[in-house]
């Protein structure tokens, strides 16, 4: 047992060396521990929901045996399908559909056929990873399993496992030497040498992007590294060591970014399967049946380690695939925590989930750190220009305390502050209640021990948590101000409050106007102050990487007081420090962290970082004897763990794997049976409680009488729409729409009310909703209340009919005319809406409202199947020219309905819009423009040409921008046709006329000096701008120094607050050379991209959807945003260039707000429940 003491005792050097790098600081570890437990609470993984899991418009169809490949080509080029590629050995094609078809057309059209066996989509699949929680606790995966005494048996040499995840960090210095190499492969030639289709795939391929470059970006490809190293990083007394850390890895990446697919996962499965392969580790999975993967799995003749997921559902229940796949070379792993527990996160099942093994807080290899900025001089700052300003977003209390010296004589010599300056030293560490770690000896010790002598130590209460008003900061030569472990707080009426409040941005402001020197430190001093004047004027910096503890070094810039030097620092999970973009003409780097690819370690969570244990003892078993079967592998890990009550019940095996039982149980020569396994119990099921059926029904028993049924008593009579509206008006405090389901009558749907209720209606201030079928509509509540309505409602027998007819066939082909060419009617239907008021004397037809109306109509699948939804608009037919016209109308995609303004009735139906320009072909902004013309924001003439890179003048770019108010369903603005015209120069018989008078009327734009309007004049890019920003009615939220053009300086006073408003809007971008463009003139296609970029964040493209909830910062898998809603978790994004979006969201945390946006379809890293893009949001 010596060697067993040699390699326990090895170990625990290793790992010792691993928390020195993790957690060495001039802070204590518990210190730390309870910073964090309080900064990033631990989070149980919500319940992931099921979406849409497939690649758009690509199938993958099995054929049945006999099928060739020519007759493969014949079928898809016959069903208008595109070959992507074909997986020969399987008879299965993944194909495209043409035409801009939707899959499941495809899929319902050719799935009687009889050429083919099954067909489905092209699933997609993600990483199944709980990340990291931020507890402190160890779980010692390999002592758990008994690695290190299995290792005196094998190491697992001579074995390759194949990692299909996302791609591995070839060069991590435990890593390197354990990459499987291609034989056959001769590198960097360009050649496919072993003739495998697959050129220079040295460690494997990625099947993601099509080519051999395994290992892409530091963030996407952290998982398969970390599932890697947990299955073979080497034995090398440093860092950590793998299950089998003598077996090689091969790198076959199918997940990017966000997530795999299908098809991938199987090319991956091939090539794994033609290199010889016995193992595959698959910590991966997905929410839908997958044939074509499953068959692709039972066919490789390789065992698969599947996690199973981390819903902490049962997936006997609730299926997840591949887990569940009962294949009988899947071995599908639970998450055990502490050796003992299943794991809350961790799904079980007692017929799919074999065995358990560690999964909580494993510490594993992950890729580098990227190359930061870690601190920034700003020189000749503030308003008497002599100001300076050091920032450093990280603490010296980090540091080596000589380090720490070092580093802050720098400093302040960088600074011209000498040694007999005075000095005030602000302590905000918010340890005056010992909440966080103390760290003011560590400063104040750095100052005395350089010889500073001459310091004023001032604490920031918490409870004040500003520097008190008493502290003259005027009075002293310098301030170093430290933050050390703070990052904010709730205040006593749950505002949340930023480290550096309000109170002392304007202190600090103020101290460098007038000429002070600042020292900043505190790895959160610029937590959720990013965009203030502070630190963009001030400190002329933009924190372009937030959090990120990798970086292991920092580095002196050349050409300061740092050059050549070199700091050691702290890395790891427990360690934030944010990285630095300058954006100020004043402000230099001072220190840099370099980009680092070198020993990197973190802890995650999950069933993702179980599977590798299992993977790595797979490997241990077949070095030991090569020729075991993939059922005898798979028996002999499942017979010969460790029991554990917590998996009875949870699992087939009961056991938590075991390595070293695992390996005696293995014969070093000849395989022998499948070790007997006892099979599962079933748990025992409820069975099903059926409601009492009604009477007459059904034969025998119903309605708890004998043989003949019984009978059901006589329904109620259905109350009068009066008396339910009667009832709805009682409760005056209730001011939701009244809704009332219309009655089928012949062809027609229908609701009446008497004019006393319709009264009753508007005196209430109660809107009124009308359900039909297919339509329905939100009528205000005095939308019917017109003078002539009004007449009539003295009258006892008034009754106000509301009428929805379907006119379809022939009926809706009789209605002549169309609105203009390119323009085509969605299905056969139009719907004609008609509103009368009856007397027993005459009857009135009501065409035009006081108040618009909302409607909405449902769409069906098969309308919308293959059309570009974004391009479907509303029109309305004018009788009287006998032509369709436009009138709006937003898509739903979650409720496939369509809904649109109207302050009149008539007949509707639904158009989409297909491109008639015939010079956009290849234009950049093609897709804008055949947008915009779909919503008659632009318009064809007869040339049927746009002209994208014409000047647009002023007249043009009126007309759109009135044409998107008058579609703003929130705008409301019409038209207007004034008698006399308000500019000289636009006659009122003029095309352009009605929409330059609406714009002048709405501020949108105004005329010259002399009374002209000038409507062939051309538009600058500040002009257009401006005149968008009117239009919509907002206004700007920062100041210039937000800008990042380098012609910002050229940008005209008059123009300076829209064009703020719109790129911290995200809605200019800028041209060439990174400048606005001033005084360039603004062409037709820019136009047309700027106002799409409005409408879709006003939510005039497709209907937003709306969220409530409280908005909360959570880390789990980085940074972001989630809304915690009655429904569940949502995880907040919304585009990185909406700067002002961003600012709204920090300031609301905490908060209970409403989200406008959409919900987005497919997988994401966070993992943590569904994904909602916002476009606006307000509180609650």
């Amino acid at each position: 047992m010596k060697g067993n003491k040699i390699r326990v005792f090895t170990l625990l050097v290793v790992l010792s060396v691993v928390f020195s790098l993790l957690f060495s600081s001039a802070a204590c570890y518990a210190e730390i521990e309870k910073r964090y437990k309080d900064k990033a609470a631990s989070q149980e993984q919500e319940d992931s929901q099921d979406r849409p899991a497939y690649k758009a418009g690509e199938l993958l169809i099995k054929f049945k045996d006999g099928t060739s490949s020519h007759g493969m080509s014949a079928f898809s080029t016959e069903n208008g399908l595109n070959e992507i590629k074909s997986f020969d050995s399987l008879n299965i094609g993944l194909y495209s559909v043409k035409g801009g078809k939707s899959a499941n057309k495809a899929i319902r059209a050719l799935e009687d056929n009889d050429e083919i066996e099954y067909i489905q989509p092209n699933y997609l699949y993600y990483p199944t990873l709980v990340p990291n929680d931020y507890y402190f606790d160890l779980l010692d995966g390999l002592d758990y399993i008994d690695a290190p005494e299995a290792w005196d048996i094998t190491q697992g040499n001579g074995v390759v496992v194949a990692v299909i995840d996302t791609g591995i960090d070839h060069n991590h210095p435990e890593l390197s030497g354990r990459m499987w190499v291609n034989p056959g492969e001769i590198a960097g030639n360009g050649a496919d040498d072993d003739g495998n289709r697959y050129i220079d795939d040295i460690y494997g391929w990625d099947f993601y992007s099509d080519d051999n470059s395994v290992f892409d970006d530091e963030y996407d490809d952290e998982h398969g590294t970390h599932v890697a190293g947990i299955i073979a990083a080497e034995e090398n007394d440093d860092g950590v060591i793998g299950v089998a850390p003598e077996a090689k890895i091969m790198s076959l990446k199918f997940i990017g970014p966000d997530d795999g697919t299908t098809a991938d996962a199987i090319e991956a499965i091939e090539y794994a399967r033609e290199m010889g392969v016995k193992v595959v580790n698959c910590s991966w999975g997905g929410n839908s049946d997958d044939p074509a993967l499953k068959q692709a799995i039972e066919d490789s003749d390789m065992l698969f380690v599947v996690a199973a997921g981390n819903n902490g559902r049962n997936i006997d229940v609730s299926p997840v695939y591949p887990a569940a796949y009962d294949s009988s070379n899947i071995l599908t792993v639970a998450n055990v925590s502490n050796g003992e527990r299943l794991d809350p996160s961790s799904n079980y099942g007692a017929v799919s989930v074999d065995v358990g093994a560690p999964g909580r807080r494993i510490l594993s290899t992950v890729s580098g750190a990227v190359y930061g900025i870690a601190a920034v001089g700003a020189s000749g700052i503030g308003a008497a220009g002599t100001g300076y300003a050091f920032v450093a977003p990280f603490g010296l209390e980090d540091m080596d305390q000589a380090d720490a010296e070092d580093l802050l004589l720098r400093a302040l010599t960088e600074a011209g502050i000498d040694n007999d300056a005075s000095i005030l030293l602000v302590d905000d560490d918010g340890n005056d209640e010992d909440k966080y770690y103390n760290a003011h000896e560590v400063y104040a010790d750095a100052l005395q021990n350089n010889g500073y002598t001459n310091i004023t130590p001032e604490e920031v209460p918490s409870d004040a948590d500003s520097l008190p008003d008493s502290v003259d900061m005027m009075s002293y030569d310098a301030v170093l101000w430290f933050t050390g472990y703070t990052y904010g707080t709730f205040d006593e009426f749950d505002n949340w409050v930023t480290t550096l409040t309000d109170d002392d941005q304007e202190k600090l402001m103020d101290y460098l106007d007038a000429g002070g020197k600042l020292i900043l430190f505190g790895e959160d001093a610029l937590e959720e102050i990013e965009d203030s004047t502070l630190v963009r004027n001030y400190f002329g910096v933009d924190v372009s990487e937030l959090d990120y503890g990798r970086n292991q070094i920092m580095a002196g810039v050349a050409g300061t007081v740092f050059e050549a030097v070199y700091y050691d620092i702290p890395s790891g999970p427990y360690y934030y420090r944010d990285h630095l973009e300058i954006t100020g003409v004043d402000t230099e780097p001072l220190l840099y962290y370099p980009e680092d690819h070198g020993a990197f370690y973190d802890y995650l969570t999950g069933t993702s970082m179980a599977a590798p244990h299992v993977s790595g003892i797979a490997a241990l078993l077949l070095s030991k004897n090569p020729n075991l079967a993939v059922t005898e592998l798979k028996y002999a890990i499942m017979d010969s763990g460790t029991y554990l009550e917590a998996l009875d019940g949870k699992t087939v095996s009961r056991n938590m794997v075991n390595a070293f039982n695992a390996l005696n149980a293995v014969p070093a020569d000849t395989p022998g049976d499948p070790p007997p396994v006892d099979p599962p119990v079933d748990p025992p099921v409820d069975p099903p409680v059926n409601p009492p059926s009604v009477g007459g029904k059904k034969g025998g028993g119903g309605g708890g009488g004998g043989g003949g049924g019984g009978s059901s008593a006589p329904a109620p009579p259905n109350p009068s729409i009066d008396s339910l509206i009667a009832v709805a008006l009682k409760n005056a405090k209730d001011k939701a729409n009244v809704e009332i389901a219309m009655v089928k009558i012949d062809d027609y749907e229908s609701v009446s009310m008497k004019g006393k209720t319709l009264e009753d209606l508007s005196k209430s201030g109660r809107p009124m909703t009308l359900k039909g079928l297919n339509a329905e509509v939100d009528i205000p509540a005095d939308a019917f209340m017109t003078e002539e309505v009004r007449k009539y409602l003295s009258d006892s027998t008034a009754k106000l009919s509301f009428n929805i007819k379907e006119l379809t066939g022939e009926d809706a082909k009789a209605l002549s005319g169309d609105a203009s060419s390119g323009i085509y009617r969605i299905g056969d239907r139009v719907f004609q809406f008609t509103v009368e008021l009856k007397t027993d004397k005459e009857t009135l037809n009501i065409n035009q409202f006081s108040n618009n109306l909302t409607v909405t109509i449902k769409l069906s699948p098969e309308e919308t199947d293959s059309i570009d939804t974004d391009k479907l608009g509303v029109y309305h037919y004018n009788e009287e020219k006998k032509t369709w016209e436009y009138v709006g109308g937003v898509f739903n995609a979650k409720t496939g309905t369509i809904t649109f303004d109207t302050g009149h009735f008539s007949k509707f139906t639904v158009m989409r819009t297909e491109s008639i320009y015939t010079d956009i072909a290849k234009h950049w902004a093609k897709p804008e423009i055949e947008l915009m013309a779909s919503k008659h924001i632009i318009e064809a003439d007869a040339s049927k040409k746009f002209g994208p890179d014409v000047n647009i003048t002023r007249a043009e770019i009126v007309k759109m921008l009135v044409n998107v108010l008058r579609y703003d369903p929130d705008k409301n603005v019409d038209l207007i046709t004034p008698q006399t015209a308000s500019f000289k120069d636009v006659s009122i018989g003029s095309l352009y006329f009605p929409y330059i008078e609406t714009a002048a009327k709405y501020g949108i734009t105004k005329g010259n000096p002399d009374g002209t309007f000038g409507p062939d004049d051309t538009v600058t890019r500040e002009q257009l701008t401006t005149m968008i920003i009117r239009a919509m009615g907002i206004g700007a939220d920062s100041d210039m120094s937000i800008l990042s053009f380098e012609d910002k300086e050229d940008i005209p006073e008059w123009a300076a607050g829209s064009i703020i408003a719109a790129y911290e809007r995200g809605l200019v971008m800028g041209i060439g050379g990174n400048k606005f463009g001033v005084g360039s003139t603004a062409t037709r296609a820019q136009a047309a991209v700027i106002i799409k970029r409005v409408m879709e964040n006003f939510g005039l493209i497709t209907s937003p959807e709306k969220l409530t909830g409280k908005l909360v910062i959570n880390e789990i898998e980085g940074k972001h945003f989630e809304l915690e809603t009655a429904e569940g978790i949502y995880v907040i994004i919304h585009d990185k260039d909406n700067k002002y979006l961003a600012k709204l969201l920090n300031k609301m945390v905490g908060k209970e707000i409403e989200v406008s946006g959409y919900e987005q379809s497919g997988f994401n890293i966070y993992q943590r429940g569904k994904m909602f893009k916002a476009i606006s949001v307000k509180l609650k």
